[in-house]
């Protein structure tokens, strides 16, 4: 029996076949990372949001507590409206809030927190704490947050932000910086949530929200 010569193939990738593969691989990530981020983004928006409604039921039950009023009529109504006093502390004393459930599910970056609105680097703000007339200094010596704030509750009424997030952004975002686009997640007093993006300076609470509309 004759038998034939057989060409012998090799199961090996040659040199060619590994670069086109590599190359392709290198397209697929370039494609599917954008979209990884942007699902991961919209779940940690999504957690935030939820995160600041219940801070919001724990507001309320505070205020309950303290046979909060529903009155605007000036800054000083920051007392009838039964918020928590800022007094230097930070408000999980007052709502029974543990500190571990003030993290951002966004995670930190030092830019959002030297030029945003911010206590704490990395958590959810009680924003309230902004426009207690505490902080406004004396009648005789009028300072801190007056100048920005002193209008703020006749204003805005129900829709005076209570707790923003303002972390579910690019790292680096700076919310000084007018012509940046930025996200901000605000609870309002009533119970309103704003999830914006839009151009601005957003280190103002004014920013977050909008008045009501009556």
């Amino acid at each position: 029996m004759v038998l034939g010569n057989r060409r012998m193939f090799s199961t090996g990738l040659t040199m060619m076949e590994a670069l086109v593969a590599l190359v392709i691989i290198a397209v697929l990530t370039g494609i599917l990372t954008p979209v990884f981020l942007k699902a991961k983004r919209s779940i940690q928006v999504s957690n935030s949001v939820a995160k600041l409604r219940e801070l919001h039921v724990a507001l309320e039950v505070y205020r309950a507590n303290w046979d909060a009023k529903e009155s605007y009529s000036t800054f000083d109504s920051y007392y009838a409206l039964a918020l928590p006093p800022s007094g230097g502390r930070f408000s999980w004393d007052d709502l029974g809030v543990g500190q571990g459930f003030w993290e951002s599910p966004c995670g930190r970056d030092r830019t959002i927190f030297d030029t945003g609105l911010n206590l704490v680097e990395g958590w959810v703000t009680p924003t309230y704490v902004f426009y207690d007339p505490a902080n406004f200094g004396t009648p005789g010596d009028r300072s801190g947050n007056y100048m920005d704030y002193k209008d703020y509750l006749p204003t805005y009424r129900e829709n005076v932000v209570t707790f923003v997030d303002p972390y579910c952004n690019p790292p680096g975002t700076s919310f000084a910086d007018p012509t940046s686009r930025k996200r901000g997640i605000a609870m309002t007093l009533g119970g309103q949530l704003f999830n914006r993006v839009r151009v601005g300076i957003a280190n103002r609470l004014q920013w977050f929200s909008d008045p009501p509309d009556y």
